[in-house]
């Protein structure tokens, strides 16, 4: 029995939808929090700035991801 090149090229692609739907679902999922709140008060020091400046441009500023140093 020969199926119509329509319907085989449809059964093509739904199959290979599923088998990809099935691979995806089996690769584990990260979860992502938000980062946690940083206070910055008015009387803290030069060091303690850097340090925060330091940590908002590596972790929720995401500015080293385009902006690196060499």
């Amino acid at each position: 029995m020969k199926f119509p090149v329509e319907l085989r090229i449809l059964l093509l692609v739904v199959v290979s939808c599923g088998f990809y739907t099935y691979v995806g679902q089996l690769v584990p999922q990260k979860e992502v929090l938000p980062p946690a709140e940083v206070e910055i008060s008015q009387d803290i020091s030069s060091d303690e700035m850097v340090a925060i400046g330091e940590e908002i441009a590596a972790g929720k500023g995401l500015c080293l991801t385009c902006h690196t140093i060499g």
